[in-house]
């Protein structure tokens, strides 16, 4: 009975969590996984999840200052996940709603 995006779940230090699909749930067609797919686990208001991406390039701070909120106006099918445009060193850099996407309400 889980969501579509839902691939199963692990366990981390004890705690059973769920992992998704990135690509499931933005209706993107599934990549084959290989030795550069990473599972990220993400922490939003006490909450954990496992989140599958196909790699990891780098981790970056990025002030918000070097932020930008996406235009409304966006018409792609997971504009609704996207919170911002961040800037680095030249680059864009796509920022995601994590709260939308694990369907975490802000309160």
């Amino acid at each position: 009975g889980a969501e579509k995006y839902i691939k199963g779940v692990i366990n981390l230090r004890g705690k059973v969590v769920p992992v998704m699909s990135l690509r499931r749930k933005m209706n993107m067609p599934e990549g084959e996984e290989d030795k550069k797919t990473r599972i990220i686990i993400l922490k939003i208001e006490g909450d954990e999840a496992g989140m599958i991406v196909d790699e990891v390039r780098e981790v970056v701070t990025i002030k918000a200052a070097d932020t930008e909120k996406v235009d409304t106006g966006v018409d792609a099918p997971y504009a609704a996940y996207l919170s911002g445009v961040g800037k680095i060193a030249g680059d864009l850099i796509s920022l995601l709603d994590m709260p939308e996407i694990l369907g975490i309400k802000n309160t």
